[in-house]
């Protein structure tokens, strides 16, 4: 299902109309558009998929016009057939990805895109991600929890910005600016205001 070269892959894409999936987090969602049901026909668990943000959640058919241009790179990691032809995904984000093309191949969507790595982080976020980290551990306690798991000794600082906001209650528009923030120092000084 995937076509790739060195620098870009062609995947299927699931464009949300509401939420978020960040890099490093777990999440489920409800798929109901057909187009989007189609999508995970043919794929299974451990395949991956494109993961989008529409811009206006009332455009039925997006384009990619439609969907901010960073987009997550996910796995799946369940599908769950539903009543009225509804499935309900769980996956993985991975990485961000830039959205290049979209090719509205009926019955389904695919996306040309271009991973996005971490740019290395100023020493000052290192520091940053580092506080962070104890802090969110502080926090945690000994309750363990999401908190607790999401943050890691020795994840990246833009591994920890991610987890860290991938448990905090943001808006859309708070997720959304996580989501397209490439920018490490960015991200972490987002998450730690």
């Amino acid at each position: 299902m995937t076509e790739s070269n060195a620098s870009t892959r062609r995947l299927p894409l699931l464009a949300l109309r509401h939420g978020v999936l960040l890099p490093g987090s777990v999440s489920p969602i409800p798929v109901g558009r057909p187009r989007s049901v189609a999508a995970f026909a043919g794929l299974e668990v451990g395949d991956e998929i494109v993961v989008g943000v529409q811009l206006d959640s009332e455009v039925t058919d997006p384009a990619l016009q439609d969907l901010h241009r960073v987009a997550s790179l996910a796995r799946i990691r369940g599908i769950e057939r539903r009543e009225h032809g509804r499935l309900s995904v769980l996956l993985e984000g991975i990485e961000r990805v830039r959205l290049e093309t979209i090719d509205a191949q009926v019955p389904t969507l695919r996306a040309q895109v271009t991973r996005l790595p971490d740019r290395s982080a100023a020493k000052e976020t290192q520091i940053r991600a580092e506080e962070l980290v104890a802090h969110a551990r502080e926090l945690a306690g000994k309750a363990g929890g999401a908190l607790a798991e999401a943050v890691s000794e020795g994840a990246s600082p833009g591994g920890v910005a991610d987890a860290i906001a991938a448990v905090l209650d943001l808006s859309q528009s708070q997720a959304v600016e996580v989501l397209t923030a490439v920018d490490v120092d960015q991200r972490v000084r987002f998450v730690s205001e």
